[in-house]
């Protein structure tokens, strides 16, 4: 996805941006329409007359920026998605029908909540707040306080694929979850997009304080990013490349990307414009591994970004140990990044051979 940005916006390769994403409309008016409230109706501060707040230290207040409606509330300040038990307390103190009453104590009983959330999940999709109020019968739970039991939307961030001055626009790349707030809403913002229409999305700046390229641009760097964790390294290899422009043509250091997906034909993110910096050395090594097809591994011929470092074992330590070449590791940190610091680990040293 590429953004236009203003030509006095800098940013520097490693840098992130914070996108605030707005909920699903159909979620936010069916909310709207079980808790029976109008959606350009005034959501007031706790301390209004008139307001009966259930909780008014609650962390919505803090976020909101009033005059607010109620519909802007749901759209862009909470998360519908059900993420604690808090909710409970709200529909125990507001279920007078026999029934709901039995449901909420059941739900409050050891782990019956989260059984449910489980059943109630629509394949990957989780329950949100709308999930959980279609399940009452007669009980009508006041929509300020629910909205205070909700936790805060939050801002996603993503990688900025694009080098300042290298590109006209900031491109960040996403994949698309099927409950995911933000990237869902960024799919439709594409799919609705048409050329010469302008969408505006707010964006914020996080500077990478430690993710960043070395000063100097003969310093050889080592890239290690599955999935969308090559996005940033866009980002650096547009950034030498342009620098190599800039200085007519001066050496760059040795750069080598372990980039790694399922196949070359569903998600080699960036496949051209890779190969265009193989072929221009700003890459001196493009190493791909393709799990679900042959590339050189061991389990029925797919490979992954570790296979690929053990491959150039040597070389990598010479970088390392002689050159002093940056390590940057980005992507899954549960367990890719631990397999990957371990396979650095134990790359042989100039010595062992």
């Amino acid at each position: 996805m590429s953004l236009t940005i203003p030509k006095d916006v800098n940013w520097n390769p490693g840098s992130a941006i914070a996108i605030m994403p707005v909920n699903d409309e159909s979620i936010v008016d069916r909310f709207l329409e079980l808790a029976d409230v109008l959606p350009n109706d005034p959501f007031l501060p706790p301390d209004s007359l008139g307001v009966n707040p259930m909780f008014p230290s609650s962390p919505i207040y803090q976020r909101l920026r009033y005059p607010v409606t109620n519909k802007e509330v749901l759209s862009h300040f909470v998360s519908l998605h059900i993420h604690n038990r808090q909710i409970l307390k709200v529909l125990k103190e507001h279920a007078t029908h026999a029934s709901d009453r039995s449901l909420v104590n059941t739900w409050c009983q050891g782990s019956n909540f989260d059984e449910w959330k489980s059943s109630s999940a629509q394949g990957s999709q989780r329950p949100t707040i709308v999930t959980l109020l279609e399940q009452l019968k007669a009980s009508k739970v006041p929509f300020r306080h629910i909205i205070e039991h909700l936790m805060p939307l939050q801002p996603r961030y993503y990688s900025i694929a694009s080098a300042k001055g290298a590109s006209s626009t900031l491109d960040i790349a996403f994949k698309v979850v099927s409950d995911g707030v933000c990237t869902n809403w960024l799919k439709q913002k594409c799919l609705s997009h048409s050329e010469g229409q302008q969408m505006d999305i707010l964006i914020r700046f996080r500077v990478a304080s430690e993710f960043s390229m070395p000063a100097d641009q003969q310093t050889p760097m080592i890239l290690i990013g599955p999935g969308t964790g090559v996005t940033p390294f866009m980002s650096f290899l547009q950034h030498r490349d342009h620098t190599k422009t800039l200085t007519n043509g001066d050496k760059v250091g040795e750069t080598h990307l372990f980039f790694g997906c399922r196949s070359s034909a569903y998600d080699y993110l960036f496949q051209s414009e890779l190969e265009a910096f193989n072929d221009s050395n700003i890459l001196a090594g493009l190493h791909v591994a393709f799990s679900q097809e042959p590339s050189g591994g061991l389990w029925y011929g797919g490979s992954y970004v570790q296979d690929k470092l053990q491959g150039v074992a040597s070389h990598l330590c010479n970088l390392i140990m002689k050159e002093q070449a940056y390590i940057f590791v980005c992507g899954d940190a549960s367990s890719m990044a631990r397999d990957v610091h371990l396979s650095l680990i134990h790359i042989p040293s100039p010595r062992d051979s």
